[in-house]
């Protein structure tokens, strides 16, 4: 699959290159709302949190219609989850902070002049994993729980929007909305000391992101 994955836009970069299309670069931010999945039978589905990612995003036009974009991103994701105790769900909390590295390449249409979709496949690799624990006997954080997590990447499939404002700023800030699918099983080869758990193969990434992009050129 992943070499499938990237002839496909390897040819999509060549064909950018090949037609000499003109090439945009913007900084872009914003907020990331991240969960996770899980398949834990006594614990409750994973809350959503919410945080940021911050990077430097390219496009190029393919034709009138069709276009190749990629972005760079430090983007941190995660979730928010009441900590379960021999099956009993306590006060105590855990709030767990994925850091990743992400490129994202993706193919684009213009559905109008000013709004495209684009669908992608994201790569992400982790920097550190950061966990802060709160109402509970273990108040604290743990600044570093990379160890912990076997899975050192992480890799899915994002649907996006992006409206570029017109008559703003010279029609250089855009809106975006994209929805980040993972596809690599976090959870795998964990043991979290809960019975019946010695081989769990769930902990999928969600993410939906809202960001602000400024174009530099």
């Amino acid at each position: 699959m992943f070499k499938r994955i990237l002839i496909f836009f390897a040819a999509a970069l060549f064909l950018v290159i090949q037609t000499q299309a003109q090439l945009s670069l913007s900084a872009t931010g914003g907020l990331n709302l991240a969960t996770m999945s899980h398949d834990f039978p006594a614990t409750p589905k994973f809350d959503t949190k919410p945080s940021v990612h911050v990077g430097v995003a390219m496009s190029a036009s393919i034709s009138d219609k069709l276009f190749f974009g990629a972005d760079l991103l430090y983007s941190r994701k995660g979730f928010s989850s009441n900590i379960t105790v021999d099956d009993e769900r306590s006060d105590e909390v855990v709030d767990a902070r994925f850091n990743y590295l992400t490129l994202t390449p993706a193919l684009g249409y213009n559905l109008t002049s000013s709004l495209r979709a684009s669908l992608g496949f994201q790569f992400a690799y982790l920097l550190a994993v950061n966990y802060a624990y709160t109402n509970g006997p273990f108040d604290g954080t743990v600044d570093d729980a990379s160890n912990f997590w076997r899975q050192d990447i992480d890799y899915g499939i994002t649907l996006g929007l992006n409206y570029g404002i017109p008559n703003f700023l010279n029609d250089k800030l855009s809106l975006g909305l994209r929805y980040e699918y993972g596809l690599n099983a976090q959870f795998k080869g964990i043991f979290f000391g809960q019975r019946n758990q010695e081989d769990i193969r769930d902990g999928y990434h969600r993410n939906l992101q809202f960001s602000v992009a400024y174009k530099l050129f």
